[in-house]
């Protein structure tokens, strides 16, 4: 399964979870309706930060295919400046 839709789901199963324990922890008090934000946020940041790390894993992957790309592109020209030469002979 695709990595960022894993970490969707998860994300939105996790909320009402968390929603069910802080208010069986804090009941109807207002450290519930404070402490729901900040578990919400801190949710979001985990997601967000996962997806950068992907992100970052992504353009590294490229870099490094970019650069074995030009070495096969030097690579080709090699063998075929060599087959060239010798149909010119």
């Amino acid at each position: 399964m695709n990595e960022l839709l894993k970490e969707a789901l998860t994300s939105i199963v996790v909320i009402p979870i968390a929603v069910v324990l802080l208010r069986y922890i804090f009941g109807r008090s207002i450290m519930f309706k404070i402490s729901l934000p900040i578990v919400i946020l801190m949710i979001f940041i985990a997601f967000i930060s996962s997806n950068a790390a992907s992100s970052e894993e992504l353009a590294s992957s490229a870099d490094e295919l970019s650069e074995q790309a030009k070495q096969l592109k030097e690579l080709i020209s090699f063998f075929k400046s060599q087959s060239l030469s010798k149909e010119i002979e």
